[in-house]
Formats: structure tokens, sequence, C-alpha cells
């Protein structure tokens, strides 16, 4: 016969994350399903903001406290695995994913000295596709011809692509193109957050909005990443509100054999050792007024992007573009076992600051270079995630 009762209470273990849009902020839905996710930890929580007046007393003690906001905030970590975090992301680049790309014919054809994949009959302005993006394309026989292709141009008839096909080749193979993403923009998605340990034991989070986050890939580690939010409240939910959804069970993407390709600029063979990109929403957070103790509103802020990346001293290719300030284009591309891909694409990037690590005999040279992320006057947008399903 089991024991029973041998718990002092809730165990991590028994966590469960539910996270749904809400269409007014602050408002939880209370229909539908919430989607789960899976985290490696979670900070959210409430915090009585509590402040005493300056009294001039003569019994040697202060005066009484009294309440003037009560903040809800804090953030999420994860590793990062296909659809797993599809829902917050959009809430940090206050933005949205995408209609899929979704093109599948035979008249397409690939043209190498073009750069470009062309048709007779697809109109690819309709497919969806938007310039700098990134597409996979597949069905070709020439197999140089398939693969991921960052869109350059689009026509009702021609699609420039970088890099270049590899080879010439005419239709008649039944290609297909697939591809989503998501970029910075003006589309603000509050969420409510629910999180669980019983039926009878949770919390939820209402108004969610992000106020920052990581998207971090470093060797010895796995793909993971973090959202800071800012919540209108935190509410008791003793009983599961609407429904709670099984969370996504793709694997934790490595960094070893689902890292498929990282450049920085020009230079597509360096030796990279870590990539941390840090998003800021500046100026986000709560406004409160008179009359209660909850947050009245959120201003979203705005888009940054920064961070570090750390390479083997090898050569001064690097260097050469921090001090020329040379703005570049940066990227990586992470697939798992199963295919599904993402890929972190940063339009124009400048390097900084550079630190050379040199501290010890038998050590390897390491130059870890300072970014900052500038918004793209053509494209729109300071930074991207593509996504495509395996």
């Amino acid at each position: 016969m089991a024991t029973s009762a041998y718990f002092a209470g809730a165990q991590t273990n028994d966590l469960q994350i539910g996270i749904q849009r809400e269409t007014t902020w602050g408002t939880a839905p209370t229909s539908g399903t919430y989607n789960g996710m899976r985290v490696q930890s979670i900070g959210l929580g409430e915090r009585a903001n509590r402040t005493r007046p300056g009294e001039i007393r003569n019994d040697m003690q202060v005066s009484a406290s009294v309440l003037q906001d009560i903040a809800a905030s804090g953030g999420i970590q994860f590793g990062v695995s296909y659809g797993n975090q599809d829902l917050v992301w959009p809430t940090l680049f206050t933005g949205d994913w995408s209609t899929a790309v979704a093109v599948s014919a035979t008249d397409i054809a690939a043209d190498d000295s073009g750069s470009q994949f062309t048709s007779t009959t697809t109109d690819f302005t309709g497919e969806n596709i938007s310039v700098g993006q990134w597409i996979k394309v597949a069905g070709f026989t020439t197999t140089t011809n398939n693969g991921f292709f960052r869109v350059t141009s689009v026509a009702a008839n021609a699609l420039g692509v970088s890099p270049a096909p590899g080879a010439a080749e005419a239709a008649g193979d039944t290609v297909t193109m697939v591809g989503s993403r998501l970029v910075n923009g003006t589309t603000v998605n509050s969420l409510a957050i629910q999180e669980r340990y019983s039926s009878s034991l949770g919390f939820m989070y209402t108004g969610c909005i992000a106020t920052g986050g990581q998207i971090n890939a470093q060797r010895g580690q796995f793909f993971s990443g973090t959202v800071d939010f800012a919540a209108k409240a935190e509410d008791k939910a003793a009983s599961v509100v609407a429904t709670m959804g099984a969370a996504p069970t793709a694997r934790v993407m490595n960094t070893v054999g689902h890292m498929q390709a990282i450049a920085l600029g020009s230079l597509t063979s360096a030796k990279v050792n870590s990539v941390t990109t840090t998003i800021t929403r500046e100026g986000a957070g709560a406004d409160y007024a008179l009359g209660g103790a909850s947050a009245v509103g959120v201003r979203p802020g705005s888009f940054s992007a920064s961070g570090q990346i750390e390479i083997y001293f090898a050569d001064f290719d690097a260097y050469d573009l921090y001090k020329a300030e040379t703005q570049i284009m940066a990227y990586y591309r992470v697939t798992d076992s199963e295919g599904n891909t993402y890929i972190v694409h940063l339009p124009k990037v400048v390097l900084g600051a550079v630190t050379k690590q040199r501290g010890g005999p038998n050590q390897p040279v390491m130059a870890t270079f300072e970014f900052m992320a500038e918004p793209d006057p053509d494209l729109g947008h300071t930074m991207a995630i593509d996504r495509f399903a395996a």
C-alpha cells in the first residue's frame, strides 16, 4: 500500500503553465484552451508597495505605512523547443507570426545567375512572402537548389533570393516553399498566464506584457530564452480557468547537432562560442491612478536588441568590422532532429566594444564583441525570427 500525504505542500514537478491571449487587456479569457508551455522556472509574483509618511513624532516610532500600489511582474525561463514559446515571443516583439507561406507548384525554375526562382503561372506576390523573410525550398532534383533562402525581392513571377540557387534548373518538379516569421512591430498582445499546481491550487496573472527578454545560444548549453513581464494583477485561481492544454512535446534544441548555420556579416566560418541577444522594451511598464492599487494600464515601450558574440580570435576580420563600425547582417539557424527550424535574424548590426580574454596558459584567446541591432530602414524592423515546421 502506497504512502500518502507526505508532501509538505505543492511541488514544482506539479507545475503547469497555460497561456492565452486576452481580447481586453487585464481580462482573463474564461473559455477556450490555455496553451501549455514547458518552463525551467517562473518568477511571476505580486509585491505591495507601501510607504510611511515622514511625520515628526515624540514617541520614537515611525508612522503607520500606507499602500501605494500593488505590482505584479516577473519572468519565465525556458529551453527553446519548436512551438513551445511561440505565444510569448509575439508579446515581446509586439508583433505576430505572419500567415504561413504554402507554395506547391510544378512551374517553378531555379535561376542561379539571376539569384532567383522564377515561375510561369505562380504569382509570388500573392503567397504571403515578404522581402527579408527566409523561406525553405524543397522538391528540386538538384539538391543545392533546395534549402533555406532569404528573400531579397518579390515580383509576380520572380523571387529574388540570397544565397543564389546552386544551379540553373528548369521547371517540372513539384517545388514547395514554406515559412512564417515574426518581426518587431506595433501590434500589442497581452496575455493571461495561468500557473497551476492542482485542480484547486493556482494563480492567474492578467494583463501581461513583455518588458524584456533574452535568446541564448552557447556551447555546452542548449538553445534557451527568457521573457520578463509586467502584469495588471495576480489573483488566486482555486479552480481551473477554461481548459488547460498540453505543452508541446518537441525536444529542446541543442547547440551542437542542431546549430546548422551562423553568419556575422561576411564571416560565415568564424568559430563562435556563444551568442546572447538581449531584447529590451525601453519605457515599458505599468501605470497607476488614484482610487485603486492595481495598474490601470501598461506601456509597451520601444523595441531594442543588443548582445554579445564570443568567437575564437584567429584573424582580424571581425575586429576590422568593429573598427570600421560597419553595419552587417547577423543570423543563426537551429534545426532539431525532426526538422523543425528557427532562424534568429538581425538585419543590421554594429559591433561595439571588444574584450579579449588571454588570462592563463594553454587557453584559447577569445574575443567577445558587444553588438547593437539597428532598425532596418528598408525592412522596417530591427529583429526577426523565422520558423519552419518539420
